[in-house]
């Protein structure tokens, strides 16, 4: 990925969760959106969003452990989203946004993440807390 930050949108964990279970209805909606997006080269992650997709993988395929597929599915992530990392001082913004919003301390984390890299669109399911936090503008794919 190109790597301005101009145009770009963020994918939240809970969008890239949908994109590893094909048995869901929303997985449709899921791969049309990142098809869509990756085209553009527009799209963005965190370090974060990786970390979650892996534990929420995890706690849902308890007896199947896929990690050969969780793996694959993380690397391809990394190449084709614009991927992004966070340092001491977006953990310190992250504070302060949960202070003055209320909003929980990772999805602060996140939004501090992208304001930091001029990114203020994301595509989440979870619109209620990400609203709230000025500067971001959020788009359920599901609506």
């Amino acid at each position: 990925m190109p790597n301005g930050s101009e145009n770009k949108v963020f994918v939240d964990s809970n969008i890239l969760v949908y994109a590893f279970q094909p048995h869901t209805p929303q997985y449709p909606v899921v791969i049309d959106l990142l098809d869509r997006l990756v085209r553009l080269r527009i799209a963005a992650i965190s370090i974060q969003n990786l970390a979650e997709f892996s534990n929420v993988v995890l706690a849902i395929s308890p007896n199947t452990k896929p990690f050969e597929r969780i793996k694959y599915f993380t690397q391809n992530l990394e190449e084709v989203f614009f991927c992004v990392a966070y340092s001491a001082r977006t953990v310190i913004a992250a504070q302060k946004i949960v202070e003055t919003t209320g909003t929980g301390y990772y999805d602060a984390l996140l939004a501090a993440t992208m304001l930091e890299n001029e990114i203020t669109t994301i595509y989440t399911e979870n619109v209620k807390d990400f609203e709230r936090i000025p500067g971001i503008k959020t788009v359920n794919p599901f609506e």
